[in-house]
């Protein structure tokens, strides 16, 4: 699952509008559509307080599975 798709759900399953994301967050409710759309990104200062509002990890917001990749094994 991508950005887009996985804050759009998590806005949806607490049930507020892209208004009122915007607003708690300090930004605009066209911003808030621009990253649901994939118009946008946000940058990591707005991650990071995305991941705090929605109590989720920035992997999990931007979609990362919790696998090891291979070439993290190798260096460890």
């Amino acid at each position: 699952m991508d950005f887009h798709t996985r804050l759009k759900e998590l806005r949806e399953e607490l049930n507020i509008t892209q208004a009122t994301l915007g607003k708690d967050l300090g930004v605009t409710q066209s911003r808030v559509a621009d990253w649901e759309t994939k118009r946008g990104r946000p940058d990591i200062e707005m991650l990071k307080q995305l991941s705090d509002y929605f109590m989720v990890s920035i992997d999990f917001l931007v979609g990362r599975e919790y696998t090891v990749c291979e070439n993290c094994k190798k260096r460890i």
